[in-house]
């Protein structure tokens, strides 16, 4: 069994970006609430996602990064071709999801 660390592979934003995002998510909730005349597609979605490899040195850390994530989501990782994830559904097409892409680790690594 793999110990996941409940500490980030290294900080993603500071307090004061993570506050202004979940006000800006309350505020556009309590907007759209208040206005019911605009409208909102059966197919429109709102998805937060997080990506690890921006985070990350390497695909192992991204991937460590994503089951890190998974634990503290109560969530499964997946693996879809080059994309290692897990995804938290909040209902109503509203979720969190956390990626990584084995493509993107591949650029930086050739840039670096």
């Amino acid at each position: 069994m793999t110990t996941v660390s409940p500490e980030p592979a290294t900080e993603q934003c500071g307090p004061d970006h993570r506050a202004d995002l979940i006000a800006g998510l309350r505020d556009m909730a309590n907007w759209l609430e208040a206005n019911p005349d605009v409208p909102v597609g059966a197919h429109d979605f709102m998805r937060l996602q997080y990506c690890a490899d921006v985070y990350t040195a390497s695909l192992d850390e991204a991937r460590a990064e994503v089951d890190r994530v998974a634990a503290l989501l109560d969530a499964k990782p997946y693996r879809d071709g080059t994309h290692y994830g897990t995804e938290k559904d909040f209902g109503g097409n509203v979720s969190y999801l956390a990626l990584s892409i084995a493509r993107t680790k591949a650029r930086k690594a050739a840039k670096a």
